[in-house]
């Protein structure tokens, strides 16, 4: 299911960016550069990104001017899919 993302912010100075859906944090999940966020549903609803125009292969200058993004996460056995549409 797809949700627009409600919160969206990029540190300029340290390239770490962060969006969330609107859901309050229950717990994180630090995956190496990424921190996911899991909502009181056991829902992904937040992520923060090190390094982020690195790992998204975005300038700072872009990055820092992103108005809207679209998160869509697919759940597996094993497995988790997050989709970010942004625009």
């Amino acid at each position: 299911m797809a949700r627009q993302i409600k919160t969206i912010d990029y540190d300029y100075e340290n390239d770490v960016f962060f969006i969330n859906d609107g859901e309050k944090v229950k717990a994180s999940l630090d995956i190496g550069d990424f921190v996911l966020d899991v909502s009181h549903k056991n829902l992904i609803c937040g992520i923060e990104i090190m390094n982020a125009s690195e790992n998204l292969g975005i300038n700072k200058e872009t990055l820092k001017g992103i108005k809207s993004i679209i998160m869509s996460v697919t759940y597996k056995t094993n497995h988790v899919y997050v989709l970010l549409m942004i625009t």
